[in-house]
């Protein structure tokens, strides 16, 4: 009785903290921002299990509710969460993975403008899960990369593209799939940047059709759906090899 009463005063004081935890976040100063966002950051990478997925779910709150406008609250948030998540990342605890991932695509949708100043290390700390052996982070990882490709400059645009090409013709069945993936999720959210890259795409994609892994061929198909829609001029050249 006595575990159930704790239990249930704090799943209530719980729901309170979140409930307030959003409209708090737009009315306070900067500095005391910071405080709320770097102690969030500190119990989720705690060892507190219960302190973990409230933070956790806390983090997301701030970034869902700061308004778009609020420019010198977002530059001190994405600071202060970046660093802790990309080391977050490299780390192997994987439910921890996981929820830094998810928080990474939340800000990267949300804040890219601002989150371009850290993309070299975001695209550093990405790239590896790729090849991570957890499908659930392999797929957080492709999201986070799809939108990140959005707002980075041309460089690193090329570079990631580059790496992507590169593992992809060197890769076996079960990371070709990954790389496809990725390649259909880039050219969703980046569409006619993709163009100067897109024979290359195809030509690897084509080989990778007469597999017998279906997820493979699945892969492949979907790939080949995104580019027709997002780079239609520069796909149709490529269509009528598809088709035989």
């Amino acid at each position: 009785m006595f575990y159930r009463c704790n239990y249930y005063f704090f799943d209530l004081t719980y729901n309170i903290f979140l409930f307030s935890l959003g409209p708090l976040i737009t009315k306070v100063k900067e500095a005391q921002a910071d405080i709320i966002v770097d102690t969030l950051c500190a119990n989720m990478l705690g060892k507190e299990e219960i302190l973990k997925e409230t933070s956790s779910i806390g983090l997301k709150t701030v970034i869902l509710e700061i308004p778009i406008h609020a420019n010198n609250l977002i530059s001190a948030v994405c600071k202060k969460i970046t660093g802790r998540m990309i080391n977050a990342v490299s780390q192997g605890d994987v439910s921890l993975q996981l929820e830094c991932l998810e928080i990474f695509s939340d800000l990267l949708f949300r804040f890219g403008h601002v989150m371009s100043l850290y993309y070299p290390q975001v695209k550093d700390a990405l790239l590896p899960q790729l090849e991570n052996s957890r499908t659930a982070i392999n797929k957080r990882a492709i999201t986070c990369i799809g939108f990140m490709t959005i707002t980075c400059n041309d460089a690193l645009y090329t570079e990631i593209i580059n790496h992507i090409l590169n593992r992809l013709k060197n890769s076996d069945v079960s990371n070709a799939k990954i790389y496809i993936n990725c390649s259909a999720a880039i050219c969703k959210h980046s569409g006619p940047r993709m163009d100067p890259y897109l024979k290359a795409f195809i030509d690897l994609i084509i080989k990778c059709i007469p597999s017998n892994d279906e997820d493979l061929k699945e892969a492949c198909f979907l790939a080949l759906e995104v580019y027709v829609r997002r780079c239609p001029k520069e796909a149709s050249v490529y269509i009528e090899q598809v088709r035989y």
